[in-house]
C-alpha cells in the first residue's frame, strides 16, 4: 500500500493520479445526498415492506439514522474542509447499503420467492463475502506497482458471471408462475446487483482512502480561487 517515499507525483502514472485525488468540491454536497437517498433510502422503503424479524431492523435502522446524520453534517460544512472525509464516507455508505441490499435479497428470497433453505442463505453469504474479497485484493493489485501497465477493468462484470446461474435457476421457477412472483423476482435481481456493486464501491472507496492516507506525501487538496481565500480566513476557516 505505502509507495517509495522517494517517488514524486510526476513519476506517477495517470490512474494513480487519479486514484489519489479527490472527488470535485462542487460535487461534495450533491453527491453526499444522491448517494445515501438513492442507494439507502430505496432499500429502506422495501425493508419496511418485507416482513424481516424484528432484530434486523434494531441492527439496520440505526446505521441508516447515523448515515443521514452524517450526510447533514457534510451539507452543513464547506466541501474544501471535508475533501478526505468525503472519501470515507462514501466507503462507509457503500458499505451499508451493500449490507442492506444483501439482507432485502436474501429477505426476498426467503418470504417472497420461497427459497427457504439454509443452503441458499449460506451460499449467498459466502459469495458475497468472496466477491468483496476479490474487489479488495483488485484495488490492492492495481495500485501496487507504479510499473505496472493497466489493464481492461474486467472486475465490473466478474459479480454478475458468479450470481449468473442463481438467477438463471430462479427464472426457470419463475416462469411457471404468476406475475407478483415476477415483480418480486426482478426486484431480487435489482438488490443482487446493488449489493455486489456496492460491496466494489466500498473496497474502492475504503482503499482509496487508506491508501491515501498511506502515501500522504503524494496528497494535493483541491484549494479555492484566491478571491475565496480571504473570505474564508476572515471566518477562521481551516482547509484541511
Amino acid at each position: 500500500m505505502r509507495l517509495d517515499s522517494t517517488i514524486k507525483r510526476n513519476q506517477l502514472p495517470q490512474h494513480f493520479l487519479n486514484f489519489l485525488g479527490f472527488v470535485e468540491t462542487f460535487k461534495v454536497k450533491f453527491s453526499s445526498v444522491t448517494f445515501t437517498l438513492i442507494f439507502l433510502n430505496l432499500g429502506v422503503v422495501y425493508l419496511l415492506y418485507v416482513p424481516f424479524p424484528m432484530v434486523v431492523y434494531y441492527l439496520i435502522l440505526p446505521l441508516i439514522i447515523l448515515a443521514h446524520i452524517w450526510m447533514i453534517r457534510l451539507l452543513c460544512k464547506n466541501p474544501y474542509t471535508v475533501q478526505y472525509e468525503f472519501i470515507w464516507f462514501i466507503g462507509i455508505i457503500a458499505v451499508i447499503g451493500s449490507v442492506l441490499y444483501l439482507v432485502l435479497f436474501q429477505g426476498i428470497a426467503y418470504f417472497m420467492l420461497g427459497l427457504s433453505n439454509l443452503l441458499f442463505l449460506f451460499t449467498s453469504n459466502l459469495i458475497f463475502v468472496i466477491a468483496t474479497f476479490v474487489f479488495l485484493k483488485y484495488q490492492m493489485n492495481k495500485y501496487s506497482d507504479i510499473t505496472k501497465k493497466r489493464k481492461t477493468d474486467y472486475i465490473y462484470h466478474s459479480g454478475l458471471l458468479t450470481a449468473g446461474p442463481g438467477i438463471g435457476y430462479i427464472i426457470g421457477q419463475a416462469v411457471m408462475r404468476h406475475s407478483e412472483y415476477l415483480t418480486w423476482l426482478v426486484l431480487f435481481c435489482i438488490f443482487l446487483f446493488f449489493s455486489l456493486f456496492l460491496s466494489y464501491v466500498a473496497a474502492k472507496f475504503i482503499y482509496k482512502a487508506l491508501f491515501m492516507r498511506a502515501n500522504w506525501h503524494l496528497v494535493v487538496f483541491q484549494k479555492p480561487l484566491k478571491r475565496d481565500r480571504k473570505k474564508f480566513r476572515e471566518k477562521g476557516l481551516v482547509l484541511k
